[in-house]
């Protein structure tokens, strides 16, 4: 039989333990950023249980970029829909100026 392969997770944490020593100088801070960004792989590890190869690097970098522009993407959707309101409710105030002056 073939060996086996361990699950994502397991590989997860391997590579964070590959990382310690660069996780050990950086600011408290920046430590929790880094833990955060391993978090993140473990919310994404149901896409990645199938990975075949042990190379783990590379779906990191993929799973954090994918969480990355989901958020941006969210931001971006919010962010348009506040500048919206804010332009219908500039438009309505400055009907309203119109409409007072009119009426003088």
């Amino acid at each position: 039989m073939g060996r086996t392969i361990p699950t994502f997770r397991i590989l997860i944490d391997t590579e964070r333990s590959n990382w310690r020593y660069f996780r050990k100088y950086l600011d408290y801070k920046d430590k929790k950023i880094f833990d955060i960004l391993f978090y993140i792989l473990k919310l994404h590890c149901h896409s990645l249980s199938n990975l075949s190869k042990l190379i783990t690097i590379k779906p990191i970098i993929m799973i954090n970029l994918f969480h990355n522009f989901k958020i941006l993407k969210t931001t971006l959707k919010a962010s348009t829909a506040t500048k919206t309101i804010i332009i219908k409710k500039m438009e309505i105030t400055s009907l309203n100026k119109r409409r007072k002056l009119n009426f003088k």
